[in-house]
């Protein structure tokens, strides 16, 4: 849950995975490049959205960014960005996320909707 994950960031030290990225930035214009804040992340890991809520979630302020590694082809990319998937694409070591769902249910990621494409 939420404790165990602030724990975890907490023993990651900063810049470790799960810690935030892209926090100190409230402008909106940023809201659509948490990627922008993987310099704040340790070698390996990108800044990757971790929505703290499903409704609103802006920018990264507030701890709606995170420090992640990067993924193979078959992982879930998106998962909690609220976000269709050309957000999360620099999740993917292959450059791309992609839809892995159809119909009225893919409007987002969340949930494990997308996957990272194949180089």
């Amino acid at each position: 849950g939420p404790r165990e994950d602030a724990v975890q960031a907490m023993a990651a030290g900063p810049g470790g995975h799960g810690a935030m990225c892209g926090a100190t930035v409230g402008d909106l214009a940023e809201h659509r490049r948490a990627f922008e804040f993987s310099g704040e992340c340790g070698r390996g890991l990108v800044c990757a959205w971790s929505c703290a809520s499903a409704r609103f979630c802006p920018s990264c302020a507030g701890g709606n960014c995170r420090c992640a590694p990067q993924k193979k082809a078959g992982e879930t990319c998106g998962d909690g960005s609220n976000r269709p998937p050309a957000y999360s694409h620099y999740e993917c070591a292959s450059g791309k996320c992609l839809f892995a769902c159809s119909g009225a249910e893919c409007r987002d990621c969340n949930g494990g909707k997308c996957r990272c494409a194949p180089p």
